[in-house]
C-alpha cells in the first residue's frame, strides 16, 4: 500500500494526473490546487 497525502497547494494550478519516476510518487489534481500524493517509495508489507 502506498502512503497516501491530501495538499491543498496554492501554486499549483492544474488538473491531471503526474508520475515521478525518480522519486515514485504518483500525483492526482482532481480540481485545481487539490493534490493527493501517492508515494510508492514507502510502500508497507504486510
Amino acid at each position: 500500500m502506498p502512503k497516501i497525502s491530501f495538499h491543498f497547494l496554492w501554486y499549483d494550478f492544474w488538473i491531471g494526473c503526474f508520475y515521478d519516476r525518480s522519486k515514485k510518487i504518483l500525483y492526482i489534481c482532481p480540481l485545481p490546487m487539490c493534490v493527493i500524493k501517492l508515494d510508492f517509495l514507502h510502500d508497507t508489507k504486510v
